[in-house]
């Protein structure tokens, strides 16, 4: 699979049963943020962010430092990804680090874009790829007019199962 095969377990100690955003990190994206220090981060929403909900707001360094750490290991979490039996709704940016192509390759693994869903939809797996136009990961959050009309209709497909 690839770049597929480069995950970061620290991240993400637990796949979110539902949906996952941003995935796959690209080796140079990798190197990159490992080589960071905490002042890039400064006058950016994730800084402003943390600063509004952390309760230790000068511990921000820490965070920085976490993210190196876990950013520095390499993970293949393919297996576990294509055993995912809850329905995952997977989106992205089209103007990312992470290239689409990545959320294409998790979405395969989960059985998605294998073949025709069919003209009822008969063959439509429970799991969705979305990739926002016009998005990162950083300014994804920020875009509910291209968020909802996709998170919506999963969560409320997703809540009427549970029923």
């Amino acid at each position: 699979m690839g770049s597929l095969a480069r995950f970061k377990p620290s991240l993400t100690h637990e796949v979110t049963p539902f949906f996952l955003l941003c995935l796959a990190l690209p080796t140079t994206f990798s190197y990159t943020l490992t080589t960071i220090a905490p002042e890039v981060f400064l006058n950016t929403p994730i800084y402003e962010v943390y600063r509004r909900v952390a309760p230790k707001p000068e511990d921000f360094p820490r965070l920085v430092a976490t993210m190196k750490e876990a950013m520095s290991q390499d993970y293949d979490w393919t297996e576990q990804v294509a055993a995912l039996s809850t329905p995952t709704l997977i989106i992205a940016g089209d103007s990312d680090g992470l290239p689409p192509s990545h959320a294409v390759e998790f979405f395969t693994l989960l059985g998605g874009g294998l073949k025709d869903a069919g003209w009822n939809g008969q063959h439509l797996i429970p799991s969705q790829l979305a990739i926002l136009p016009g998005a990162t990961h950083y300014t994804i959050v920020l875009r509910a007019d291209l968020l909802l009309p996709v998170l919506a209709p999963f969560l409320d497909n997703k809540q009427a199962m549970n029923s």
